[in-house]
């Protein structure tokens, strides 16, 4: 196995914060290339009260990421990571 580590740009959320993937968009061409949006949210503590905030961001990404993209999986910093697996060919 491989790994590629990929940083989504323009992160929106803060260092270090955990943001949960909640939705990918159908794949579009965006500058010659297919795109995705996905959809990530925080939720953080309102000042003192006991209130939730809820924060809400969509993200352009390349395509190629959806591998390694999983709807509820938690994600920090915007770090994305690619797992490769090299298949065997065991034909006789």
């Amino acid at each position: 196995m491989s790994e590629q580590r990929v940083k989504l740009q323009h992160w929106p959320f803060n260092k270090g914060e955990q943001a949960q993937l909640i939705w990918i968009s159908s794949p579009f061409w965006h500058d010659n290339k297919i795109m995705i949006y996905v959809y990530f949210k925080v939720e953080r503590m309102k000042g003192n009260s006991k209130d939730k905030e809820v924060k809400v961001e969509k993200i352009l990404a390349d395509w190629g990421t959806l591998p390694a993209l999983a709807i509820q999986h938690y994600y920090i910093d915007g770090d994305i990571v690619i797992i490769a697996v090299k298949i065997l060919d065991n034909t006789v």
